[in-house]
């Protein structure tokens, strides 16, 4: 089991950059940078955490490309491999559709789009002049000039069946959703196994990724934290998928006017006990590992842990759960 970590940008600076060095330290395989288009961009942190960090992997993303041409999100790629070889990873994803709405930009066909990104990348790495004519992006002539460089690993966010279905067949992997449930990932990783059998792909070179919200604390502490990221993501409805294999009932509408509301109180109410429970990893140390295993029997190849609550109960997840977990796979790699 590979193990990774998921940056939250909303942590200073000086956290972050703590957050990032401690994954490192603490022999995690990758971090993984995030696009949210109302506080930060994936790109500068992930060329931040590749300067700040020797030995890690590095995930950029979660790029669209309804908000960047896969031109520029190929020749962003490139500099970072040049200045960082083997170290440099792609995660790309439709985007939130209400943020893109927003911003005049499309939210149509997404899986033709990454399906045509994923493969303007590739040619723009092969080093050949190329032109491209697809549904939704037409490049009469290009290439990427300089020596010809390593493809970087591409995997592709993606809760719903579709998504999935297309990062089995043209991508390296797939990084699930956070506030996914151990049920939702046994069934999501399922069906990326079938379809990458179905597209002829080598299932053991790919990646099954699955996020998952962690809290290392003791008895009684505040959990607003965890439930504010779990309303966040639960007050779109296209996370009742997500939510279905739990068998948990989830009033979505309610939960998103309390965000509109700024009500976190009634928030509070809205993600009680038994979401958390289902949800996310939280409690003791113990108990948290003990939540993790379940999450890993549910199939993924790599758990990309997302801290939550303030700096330093991040910081306090980070150094226990990375030394107990780093335990485990040492007591792991000696019995295999």
């Amino acid at each position: 089991m590979k193990l990774g970590w998921a940056l939250d940008h909303n942590v200073p600076d000086s956290v972050e950059r703590q957050l990032v060095g401690a994954a490192e330290d603490n022999g995690l395989d990758s971090v993984w940078t995030m696009e949210n288009h109302h506080l930060r961009d994936g790109v500068t942190t992930a060329a931040v955490s590749l300067e700040r960090t020797h030995r890690i992997r590095v995930v950029m993303g979660t790029l669209s490309p309804s908000f960047r041409h896969p031109i520029e999100i190929g020749l962003t790629m490139a500099n970072l491999v040049r200045m960082y070889p083997g170290r440099c990873a792609l995660n790309l994803g439709s985007g939130m559709g209400e943020t893109l709405v927003r911003l005049g930009l499309p939210i149509d066909h997404p899986v033709g789009r990454l399906r045509e990104t994923i493969e303007i990348v590739r040619l723009l790495f092969s080093g050949e002049r190329f032109a491209y004519q697809g549904d939704y992006y037409h490049i009469e002539r290009h290439h990427l000039s300089g020596d010809r460089l390593a493809t970087p690993p591409i995997y592709i966010s993606a809760m719903g069946p579709r998504l999935i279905s297309l990062a089995a067949e043209v991508a390296d992997g797939i990084n699930l959703p956070l506030a996914s449930s151990p049920e939702y990932i046994a069934q999501s990783a399922s069906r990326f196994t079938e379809s990458s059998r179905q597209a002829g792909r080598n299932r053991s070179e790919q990646l099954i990724c699955s996020e998952v919200l962690v809290q290392v604390q003791e008895e009684d502490q505040d959990l607003s934290g965890v439930r504010r990221l779990l309303g966040f993501h639960f007050s779109s409805k296209q996370f009742e998928k997500v939510v279905a294999p739990s068998g948990l009932s989830i009033d979505h509408q309610s939960i998103r006017q309390a965000f509109l509301d700024r009500a976190f109180d009634r928030l509070n109410e809205l993600v009680p006990d038994s979401m958390v429970r289902t949800f996310a990893a939280v409690g003791t140390l113990d108990q948290v590992v003990a939540r993790l295993q379940d999450y890993a029997a549910a199939g993924p190849d790599m758990i990309v842990l997302y801290t939550a609550g303030t700096p330093e109960q991040r910081l306090h997840t980070m150094s226990q759960l990375a030394r107990a977990l780093g335990v485990m796979r040492a007591g792991e790699e000696r019995v295999g």
